[in-house]
Order: C-alpha cells, then structure tokens, then sequence
C-alpha cells in the first residue's frame, strides 16, 4: 500500500515504554469512572483527555463554549501531571498525508494520529491476532469520519466523539481524519512494530 512503504520512518523510541510509577486512585465512589471500565484505563486519564483534546481543539480554531472540566481525585505514585502540544510530540510515522506523533504519559502513550482519506489498514494488520490490531486505545475524533472494522460489524466514528476502540479493529479512514489517542505502550508498540515491518516488507 502506498501509504504504508519505505520512506514511513517508525522510530523504534526505547522512551516510550511503561515507566515503574503506578497510578492508584483514592478511595470512594467520585474516584471511580462510571462506564469506563475497561483494562488500563484509570481515572488519571480522565482531566488529561480532556484537557489535551481541548487544547489542540483550540489549536484548530474550533470554537467552545468553555473548557473541558472532567474531574476526579487521584493519588499519582512515581509520576507527574503533564501537558503535550504537537510540537513537543515525537514523529513516529510520517509520509503521504499520514502522520502520527507519540509522547509517554505514564503507563500510557498519547498519540495524535493523522490519516488521509482512503487509509485501509486491514491489510497491514494481517499476522496480528484475528489479523486485527489488539491494543486498546481511547481517544477523541477531531476531525473526519473513520470506519472501525470488528469482527462483529464495522462502526463508523465522527469529529467531535470520544471514543473507546476494544482489541480487535482495523481503521479505515472514509476522509481526511485526526484523532487524539491514548494507549497502554506495551501494546500500541507491538502494533506499530508490526505495521513497520510490512512497510518495509512491500
């Protein structure tokens, strides 16, 4: 696939990998996120989400009413609370419109993903499980329309959703699409690993 050959450059970043800080969050009920249950998502994520897709939806001239204001209370052992722009996010991929820059928030990587209109991964993600990719990711779509294919059916994702995307997908992106992500690194790394691979496989 054209998008995905040679000249996309994934760098293979030792930095992002889980640091030894865990995350615990306080006890009582205004602690737990109700509805967002899913493995590596704790409530830490909740005020950064909302913060990062409120800026960068600044950044894009996109007008709001006021700030996101998600809160919890957190205990953070072994990290900190940090603030990421495009600019401070490493390229991790790049080339034919499709862009995607990385940065380690803890446990998680944050990800801001660009893909062009027409992007099919379904054939790059054969070999993974279920030829599908199997990393978790939550997020928030800034722009365009992806298509989100399961075993169970496709489902399509617009500009202005949050999102949670379970093991087991292939995106394709029906227009020009940006997104914000944030995914366990274990697991997001295997992924593009792969995906390198057959980049430079075809």
């Amino acid at each position: 696939m054209a998008l995905l050959h040679r000249r996309h450059m994934y760098r293979s970043r030792s930095a992002i990998e889980p640091e030894p800080g865990r995350l615990k969050s306080e006890d009582g009920p205004r602690s737990r996120a109700r509805g967002l249950s899913a493995p590596g998502f704790t409530p830490y994520h909740l005020p950064m989400l909302a913060r990062l897709a409120h800026r960068l939806s600044a950044e894009r001239g996109h007008r709001s009413t006021r700030p996101c204001s998600l809160a919890c209370r957190v205990r953070v052992e072994g990290g900190s609370m940090e603030a990421f722009t495009r600019e401070t996010m490493s390229v991790a991929m790049e080339g034919d419109g499709l862009e995607i820059r990385l940065d380690k928030a803890g446990e998680m990587t944050v990800g801001l993903f660009r893909l062009p209109g027409g992007t099919d991964l379904r054939a790059q993600l054969h070999g993974l499980e279920g030829d599908l990719c199997q990393c978790p990711h939550w997020g928030y779509m800034l722009k365009g329309t992806v298509r989100m294919h399961t075993p169970t059916g496709p489902k399509d994702y617009q500009a202005g959703q949050a999102f949670y995307w379970a093991p087991g997908h292939a995106p394709e992106a029906l227009q020009d699409v940006e997104y914000i992500d944030f995914s366990p690194t274990q697991e997001l790394n295997a992924v593009l690993a792969h995906l390198q691979q057959q980049a430079e496989g075809s």
